[in-house]
């Protein structure tokens, strides 16, 4: 699969070419590669939110605005 990727010139695969070979290959419902991707996702941010709470100061500004106020 990659080598007829690069031959033809396309872009690197990514997740959905991953997704899309799997739906395939087990013969997947319509729907279930995205259900895949999309829980995956969703996994993905809790972990990080979870992970950034321990730090909740972490993304703290360095400087401080000193141009006119807002109206």
């Amino acid at each position: 699969m990659l080598d007829v990727v690069a031959s033809r010139g396309l872009p690197f695969p990514n997740v959905d070419l991953a997704l899309a070979s799997v739906g395939e290959a087990y013969d997947l419902i319509d729907g279930a590669t995205e259900s895949v991707f999309a829980t995956a996702r969703i996994v993905g941010w809790l972990a990080h939110a979870i992970e950034e709470y321990e730090h909740a100061l972490r993304f703290r500004t360095r400087a401080a605005y000193v141009g006119p106020r807002p109206d």
